[in-house]
């Protein structure tokens, strides 16, 4: 391997550096592995560094993490580092979501035959938003009291969805459900956007290289989104920003 591979692997921190190692252990040793579809390499890499960020920052903070219940409100430091453990955690599940709600709109749109393999959970975001939003949200408009409604119905929607791997189904998921499909997609890429001004403040550097910001839905040309809450004068939402403001 060239020495500016190497560079651009540690500008990327451990996740870099561990995904380098794999990839020169796999080259020299030639193991044979699976090919890949394009269209799942992308997202595959993503949620392996996002992941080897989580554990590693897990790993650091799991000796000085709070395991309480009820947080010492006298001890800031040990309220930062269990509140960024819990942020963290809240961020890989979410964008691990958006990995599996993604291609269930590939499926939709006639893009993929698969569904990503992971489920959908979102009891780390509920966690993160019934306990820290006051402290770390002092100051709010109207979406305070919208975000974690929404959160609870993605939440219970997500059941339903995990077994969820046709366009039909999805085709009837979206008739008798109040949320369709993109609009659970929008408001889980709406809660990451949300949660952005957090990671500077609260979690360490290493993260920001892992993190990509999203703005809006992630759609291709020729895609339809079927929206049964999110529109506005008879259009799909498409930007996070509008989000807010119809929550405010």
């Amino acid at each position: 391997m060239s020495i500016e591979f190497w560079k651009i692997a540690a500008s990327l921190g451990v996740p870099g550096l561990a995904l380098a190692v794999f990839y020169a252990l796999f080259k020299q040793f030639k193991f044979e592995l699976p090919k890949v579809s394009q269209v799942w390499a992308g997202p595959i890499v993503v949620v392996f560094i996002a992941s080897v960020t989580f554990i590693t920052y897990q790993a650091i903070s799991y000796g000085f993490s709070n395991e309480g219940e009820n947080i010492d409100s006298n001890n800031e430091g040990a309220t930062d580092r269990d509140l960024a453990q819990s942020l963290t955690s809240s961020l890989h599940e979410l964008e691990s979501n958006l990995v599996v709600l993604n291609s269930l709109s590939a499926i939709y749109n006639g893009r993929s035959d698969h569904k990503a393999p992971s489920r959908l959970d979102y009891s780390e975001s509920m966690r993160f938003f019934t306990r820290y939003f006051d402290l770390v949200f002092p100051v709010t408009y109207g979406e305070a009291e919208n975000l974690i409604p929404f959160l609870s119905a993605l939440d219970d929607a997500s059941s339903e969805l995990n077994s969820i791997n046709t366009k039909s189904q999805i085709n009837e998921f979206n008739n008798r459900s109040h949320l369709s499909l993109d609009d659970i997609r929008l408001l889980t890429g709406f809660y990451v956007y949300y949660l952005d001004g957090l990671i500077e403040k609260y979690l360490p550097k290493e993260f920001a290289y892992t993190y990509d910001p999203h703005y809006e839905i992630y759609s291709e040309k020729g895609d339809e989104l079927v929206m049964n809450v999110f529109t506005l004068d008879g259009e799909p939402v498409k930007d996070y920003g509008t989000v807010l403001g119809l929550l405010d």
